[in-house]
């Protein structure tokens, strides 16, 4: 017969839970988010490509 694994509590975490506005929250966590994915794919580069269309760019090219 198969012997019963122990099964090991996982520890207890402590948080304190902070009341604050979802607009504040939005501002100090998602904005900063949104802008640097912003500026990484959405702008293009100096040659005029997004970030997005340079690796297929790359691959349609041939040799």
């Amino acid at each position: 017969m198969a012997r019963k694994k122990k099964v090991e509590e996982a520890p207890q975490i402590q948080a304190e839970i902070v009341n604050q506005p979802i607009t504040e929250t939005i501002e100090t966590n998602y904005m900063p988010y949104v802008m640097s994915v912003i500026i990484s794919r959405a702008i293009p580069e100096i040659d005029g490509f997004k970030p997005s269309h340079i690796s297929g760019r790359e691959t349609s090219v041939s040799t």
